[in-house]
């Protein structure tokens, strides 16, 4: 309840009368604080985030990225510039894209891929 210096008036009492009727109401949701990671492009097109495998297109073996992940998506960036965008898998999962796998290794990867799956299920 102390005096102002400048204003000669009391902080909580502006607050009170000029400030907080400006303010919006709380959101309902918490807010998601993402993270950021410099996953490795290994040799099998792959970048290791928050313990899962995700695809990465192009020809970017060996190469660090920056990766943005949330609870919903992961983000991937390559000096700056926005590369791809996934949605997030849980940890010892993998996230294929076949699109991001060169033609001559697709049928391969996916193929593998499909024979998981059908051992997984069985």
């Amino acid at each position: 309840m102390r005096i102002h210096g400048t204003t000669r008036l009391r902080p909580v009492e502006v607050f009170a009368t000029d400030e907080a009727p400006k303010l919006k109401p709380l959101p309902d949701t918490v807010f998601d604080i993402p993270v950021c990671v410099n996953p490795k492009v290994a040799p099998d097109r792959h970048g290791q985030i928050s313990q899962a495998l995700y695809s990465i297109p192009g020809d970017l073996l060996g190469q660090r990225l920056t990766a943005r992940v949330d609870s919903q998506t992961v983000k991937l960036y390559f000096r700056g510039e926005l590369i791809k965008v996934d949605p997030k898998v849980g940890p010892g999962r993998r996230q294929t894209d076949p699109a991001d796998l060169p033609s001559e290794l697709t049928a391969f990867a996916m193929r593998d891929l499909t024979t998981l799956q059908r051992k997984a299920f069985d």
